[in-house]
């Protein structure tokens, strides 16, 4: 009796192995990418909500104030 050599399939199965890794990086750069956005939002609202520091707004504001509250406290004295 003669062995005779297997024949291929034509049909090629997918790595299974090489599939998961490729969800997995895909899932992996999508969290990056929204956790990118993410960030860039919030240091867009912190840049926002400090602006008014940076040019020295808020000091007048608490100088309006206390100068309305002085002006308040002389009305009261009458």
């Amino acid at each position: 009796m003669t062995s005779q050599p297997l024949q291929s399939q034509s049909i090629t199965l997918p790595s299974w192995a090489a599939l998961g890794f490729c969800l997995a990086l895909a899932v992996q750069l999508a969290g990056l990418v929204i956790w990118g956005a993410k960030v860039e939002a919030r240091t867009t609202e912190l840049h926002a909500t400090t602006e008014t520091l940076r040019r020295g707004d808020l000091v007048k504001i608490q100088t309006d104030v206390s100068w309305i509250r002085a002006q308040l406290e002389r009305e009261d004295r009458r």
